[in-house]
Formats: C-alpha cells, sequence, structure tokens
C-alpha cells in the first residue's frame, strides 16, 4: 500500500530546463541579490532526502509546474501492512523509527491530529508547531 502527498502552489512556477537543479541543496531559481523571495534553498533537498529516507529506497519528487501559474510537487511512501496483534511488535528494541521524530507544520488543528496519529501508528514519534518560526526556535535551543 502507498500514501501519495501532493503540494500544490500557486507561485511563480519553474522553467522546465529548471526542475532537475530545484532538488540541489542551496540551488535556487534566482540566485541574485535582488531576488524577490527569501529562502536557503534547502527545503526540496531535505524533502528529497526525507522522502527516500522513509521509502528506504530511492524515491524521487515530481514536479510538475507552468510559469505564472504554480507548481504541483508529488510522491508516494510505501506503507506497510502490519499484524495488530501484540505478539508482533517490538517490546525491547529502539528502532530507528523511534530516534526518529517528525515537525508537523500546518495552521490545520485537524491535519495536526491526523498527521501525528499516522506518524505514530508507524512507529514515528512526532512534534506539532503551527509556524516554521517554532522549528527555528526549538533547533536554536
Amino acid at each position: 500500500v502507498e500514501i501519495e502527498f501532493v503540494v500544490q502552489d500557486s507561485g511563480i512556477g519553474i522553467p522546465d530546463d529548471r526542475v532537475p537543479s530545484i532538488f540541489t541543496a542551496f540551488s535556487q531559481l534566482d540566485g541574485s541579490r535582488t531576488r524577490k523571495h527569501a529562502g536557503t534553498g534547502l527545503g526540496l533537498a531535505l524533502s528529497q532526502r526525507l522522502v527516500s529516507y522513509l521509502s528506504k529506497q530511492e524515491r524521487e519528487i515530481i514536479c510538475q509546474s507552468k510559469l505564472g501559474v504554480g507548481s504541483t510537487f508529488s510522491f508516494s511512501l510505501p506503507v506497510p501492512l502490519i499484524s495488530m496483534s501484540p505478539s508482533v511488535l517490538p517490546t525491547d528494541k529502539i528502532t530507528e523509527k523511534q530516534r526518529c521524530c517528525v515537525i508537523i507544520v500546518s495552521t490545520n488543528a485537524r491535519v495536526k491530529e491526523v498527521l501525528s496519529n499516522e506518524l505514530q501508528y508507524c512507529g514515528f514519534s512526532s512534534l506539532q508547531v503551527s509556524k516554521v518560526q517554532e522549528v527555528r526556535e526549538m533547533a536554536a535551543k
């Protein structure tokens, strides 16, 4: 079973010939000092790595974009079907998933709740925040 994630924006769009480069760390479409859009160019590179890590194999984030209209990013992750029998659940070993904490950033309380429950079901811990600034503040501590 796989879950597909789709994120769509109504931004400036990405030229077809630049799509491959947007997944490179510190890459930005507008490299000038007077660019209109902020950011470090790490978001998509980190997202790509996270998708591969979570799927335990190389996976691609697919980008479809139209200049002046926006972009759609999508990827899918496998979700194993497991027995709910307590006898098959590990009790004495800490798994890699238990060492990983997923930070859910959303202003929608229901989205945070659903994602948190699904992540917990899959063995991950999670933190819920409403703003990216909260993540920055946590990282600074």
